[in-house]
């Protein structure tokens, strides 16, 4: 490559460059920046408009250069006419082009965008199609997903160790318009969300359009308190969201302080021995002696034991966790038996059922955005 004198082209100050082809495809895109002039043998003239775009130029060249040796793919290399060519690194891929048609609407329209005469220019293994921003190994389960041959979801890596390359592969996806890589990588991701902190997953849930993912996150941002969120998560999920969440949160403690407040009473009268199944609201049993005294310590039992268990200050424990530790309480005068049909209302009533009817509830006027919007997500 060989700079030359600053040249004057009307009232434009240019600057000839003369550089030798002797990198494939390079001299094309280097003719972005400024105007390509007439080439001489096997060395092409571009003339840029300032030293701020010879300084790219020479950035370019020395990356360019860096990567001369190019190599087929030995997986994705169609040795027929006519298939189009791409350059990704140092790796060229001849490939399909009706899987790359079916698969993304982005490759294909590289392959049919017009060349200098207006017309598409065929690609070929000394002038490809140059691809950025892509690692070649995400690139290559992309085209596995392309020709109907995705990897198995157990040969990633086990735990948290595969997230960050499915993320980027997801990116990938979008970049590309590729609905079924996403469908893919949210497969995969489901089976690790465990391993994704919840903010993240309500991100992937509206930035890609996942409403699974997303319900899955939401429904455990809304079992932690709101100062336990970090500014980080906060821009993950957004400023709606967050919204929603602090309102459904408010609303949770409200039912939660209902839950520990009132207990489950007993009915007037006495039922017959036989199997209670918890449905029905319990009246005390046969054998009971005292039934004043029974509901008394009953009340003193759940406010000392559920009611303490919910309301904790430090660590309130969910209701499931609270009624485990209730089992196995103290109960005073209570009759066995009218300890055993209270704790089968309790088991049945199901504390958790309201709160998680609350959490489906918002999160579901959440999703809609998702499901109204395209398939680039609600960001």
């Amino acid at each position: 490559m060989r700079c030359d004198s600053v040249h004057m082209k009307g009232n434009t100050q240019w600057i000839q460059v003369f550089l030798v082809n002797d990198i494939p495809g390079m001299v094309i895109q280097l003719g972005r920046l400024g105007r390509r002039g007439n080439d001489l043998g096997n060395t092409s003239v571009i003339w840029l408009r300032d030293f701020t775009s010879l300084n790219v130029l020479f950035i370019f060249v020395q990356l360019m250069s860096s990567t001369l040796i190019l190599q087929q793919s030995s997986r994705f290399w169609i040795d027929k006419p006519g298939h189009p060519v791409f350059r990704l690194n140092n790796t060229l891929y001849k490939l399909d082009p009706a899987a790359i048609s079916r698969s993304s609407p982005y490759l294909e329209g590289l392959c049919k965008a017009p060349g200098p005469g207006g017309t598409p220019q065929e690609s070929s293994e000394a002038e490809p199609i140059s691809l950025i921003q892509v690692d070649n190994a995400e690139f290559e389960i992309f085209l596995s997903i392309a020709y109907g041959r995705p990897p198995k979801a157990e040969s990633w890596p086990h735990g948290s160790a595969a997230v960050p390359s499915l993320l980027r592969l997801l990116e990938l996806a979008r970049y590309y318009l590729s609905p079924a890589t996403k469908e893919f990588v949210f497969e995969v991701l489901w089976t690790r969300r465990h391993y994704i902190p919840a903010a993240k997953l309500v991100n992937i849930g509206l930035v890609y359009g996942s409403k699974p993912l997303f319900k899955c996150g939401f429904g455990a941002l809304a079992s932690m308190r709101l100062r336990d969120l970090t500014s980080l998560d906060v821009d993950l999920i957004g400023l709606e969201v967050y919204v929603a969440l602090a309102r459904l949160i408010e609303a949770l403690q409200e039912h939660r302080h209902i839950l520990a407040a009132e207990e489950p009473q007993f009915r007037d009268g006495v039922q017959q021995l036989g199997n209670f199944d918890g449905n029905d609201t319990p009246a005390h049993s046969p054998s009971c002696r005292d039934n004043e005294a029974c509901a008394v310590d009953w009340h003193q039992a759940w406010w000392n034991g559920m009611g303490r268990f919910l309301l904790d200050g430090r660590e309130p424990l969910t209701w499931t966790d609270s009624f485990d530790q209730f089992k196995g309480f103290e109960f005073g005068r209570m009759d066995p038996l009218c300890i055993s049909r209270m704790l089968a209302r309790v088991k049945k009533a199901d504390g958790n059922g309201h709160m998680f009817t609350m959490v489906d509830q918002v999160a579901a006027k959440l999703m809609e955005k998702i499901e109204n919007c395209d398939e680039q997500g609600i960001f």
